[in-house]
């Protein structure tokens, strides 16, 4: 069953020796170590389940005759051929893919006409376990995962009851990968090609590969309970698969199944009634078709119509597309000139700061200047004050002067009549004191020339 840790039993086996075929898938998210499952067996039995209109995680059971259909002869000998070619050397091979479950019938035909001898090695996981993997994995209910569980497993059980087979479990497997591995190949008679290294098991198989328990909230339903029980009959007593115990399997996994059988008879009712609405609207294909057809011409018109639309259309948005492309050429043209305007602002910036600084420089010299204007003013108008005083008393002592440069003028002019008087007298008498007269003139010149210049520098 999908989930349920095969992939780990295989990758075990893998370690021992087992040769798995040449065509193995890779790993993935959700199996980091790897499927173990050959690639071209995994393919056609895919596709023998979509030839029988099913798949995998169908709860429908195979047809009675699916063996004898053309698409199972047709896929036994696509699976023989890879047999042939992967697994015909002597040795331990291991094939692995949880779709052999419910094709296991068609690998026992397989394995008589290859004559090969095959032993089952049957790994179970808790149902409630494996439906949480699927829910996160599928997004499959809880009650869906568990029929699935049950379908699975039951088909396994009956079919290897009286084959050579091993159970184990999958927690006991992951707890002590090198103790199981031991029971199984002595409990199969096994002869691996390589001893069983514990390390080896131990780091390949642990418990951090398991990722999903339990759910806690677990609804009580009979897919539940059967799973439930199944699985401790199978874990408590692996002796049970043998084909004298089955009955107590099957006395649990029938009525389950009887209950899978009535939901598909109910979906069977289901499915009958819509096909009696097919048939119903088959009868009215006719008016259908017929109202198609009164519609199919103008459906023709209409789509001449938008044709023609379509290119008046096409024709409109080459014109745009011409715009569009100048307007590009425009703004690439307009992204330019503001990259040279923003270097000019860059430039302007700087001036302007330049000259904001200069500024600043010249308001503080103006600053200065004022204050020393003031103090010109005030010592102008101090100045002022004391020119105009000192004014004043030039004026008052010219004003002086004046008077006595008149008096002055007046006793000169007065001098003058009396001197010119004397010297009329004595040039009357010159003949008398020449000598002296001339001593007198020149001594009365010489006071009228200091009095002259007296005044002028007055």
């Amino acid at each position: 069953m999908h989930r349920s840790g095969t992939s780990a039993l295989s990758g075990a086996f893998n370690i021992l020796g087992a040769n798995h075929g040449s065509s193995v898938m890779p790993p993935a998210d959700d199996n980091l170590k790897g499927y173990w499952e050959h690639t071209e067996i995994v393919e056609i039995h895919d596709q023998l389940f979509d030839e029988l209109s099913l798949s995998w995680d169908s709860t429908e059971p195979l047809p009675a005759d699916w063996l004898e259909l053309a698409a199972s002869i047709d896929a036994k000998q696509k699976l023989i051929s890879i047999c042939k070619k992967d697994f015909s050397a002597p040795g331990l091979h291991c094939i692995k893919d949880p779709r052999m479950c419910r094709l296991l019938p068609l690998w026992e035909d397989i394995c008589a006409e290859l004559e090969l001898s095959a032993r089952f090695a049957f790994i179970l996981r808790s149902p409630e376990e494996v439906a949480a993997s699927l829910l996160e994995r599928d997004g499959y209910s809880i009650e869906r995962s568990l029929y699935l569980w049950a379908l699975h497993n039951f088909d396994v059980v009956r079919f290897i009851a009286d084959k050579p087979n091993h159970v184990l479990t999958y927690d006991n497997l992951l707890d002590n990968p090198a103790e199981e591995m031991l029971g199984l190949i002595k409990s199969l008679a096994l002869d691996p090609s390589e001893k069983v290294d514990k390390a080896r098991l131990g780091e390949f198989v642990n418990r951090k590969l398991k990722h999903k328990h339990a759910h806690k909230n677990k609804p009580e339903s009979p897919a539940v309970i059967a799973a439930n029980t199944i699985y401790e009959m199978l874990t408590k007593e692996p002796q049970i698969v043998q084909s004298a115990a089955l009955s107590a399997v099957e006395g649990i996994s029938l009525p389950l199944f009887q209950a899978l059988n009535q939901q598909r008879s109910d979906l069977q009712s289901l499915l009958d009634g819509e096909l009696d609405l097919v048939d119903y609207i088959e009868k009215d294909k006719t008016v259908l078709r017929s109202k198609l057809a009164s519609n199919l011409q103008e459906s023709k018109d209409y789509a001449s119509n938008l044709l023609r639309e379509n290119e008046k259309l096409a024709d409109y948005t080459q014109s745009l597309k011409e715009t569009i492309a100048e307007k590009d050429q425009f703004l690439n043209s307009l992204q330019e000139n503001i990259e040279v305007k923003d270097l000019y602002v860059e430039d302007l910036e700087q001036t302007i700061a330049e000259k904001t600084k200069y500024i600043e420089s010249l308001q503080s010299h103006l600053s200065t200047s004022q204050e020393y204007v003031g103090q010109l003013e005030e010592n102008v108008a101090r100045q002022n004050r004391e020119s105009e005083e000192y004014s004043q008393s030039l004026l008052e002592t010219i004003r002086k002067k004046d008077s006595q440069f008149d008096e002055l003028t007046a006793q000169m002019t007065q001098m003058r009549g009396i001197i010119s008087g004397s010297l009329e007298t004595l040039d009357g008498r010159k003949f008398v004191f020449p000598k002296m007269l001339s001593k007198i003139r020149s001594d009365l010149e010489s006071v009228l020339s200091a009095d002259d210049n007296e005044i002028e520098g007055e």
